[in-house]
């Protein structure tokens, strides 16, 4: 693939990543991609970052208590255990 032919796949895939992730706010904010060649694969982090994160000048702090709990409802929720597996966990 020649250098043209390349950077106009990336133009269109920062273009379509771009467009998934203003419409999925799950999605992150970065586009990162990966060019697979006969000759190897070279991953490109932040090719693009359309959404820039908020500025904040101050931390918010709030004291415990702050925010006053108007009503607290507590309903118990039956359960019952059907089965129960333990496994070991192998670790390295």
């Amino acid at each position: 693939m020649e250098v043209d032919e390349l950077e106009a796949a990336q133009g269109l895939l920062v273009e379509a990543i771009t467009a998934g992730i203003l419409g999925d706010l799950g999605s992150g904010g970065s586009v990162d991609a990966c060019v697979i060649t006969g000759t190897g694969a070279k991953m490109l982090r932040t090719l693009s970052s359309p959404t820039k994160p908020i500025e904040r000048h101050t931390q918010y702090h709030f004291a415990p208590g702050t925010t006053a709990v108007l009503s607290e409802t507590v309903k118990p929720l039956p359960l019952e255990l059907v089965e129960e597996t333990v496994q070991t966990m192998e670790v390295e």
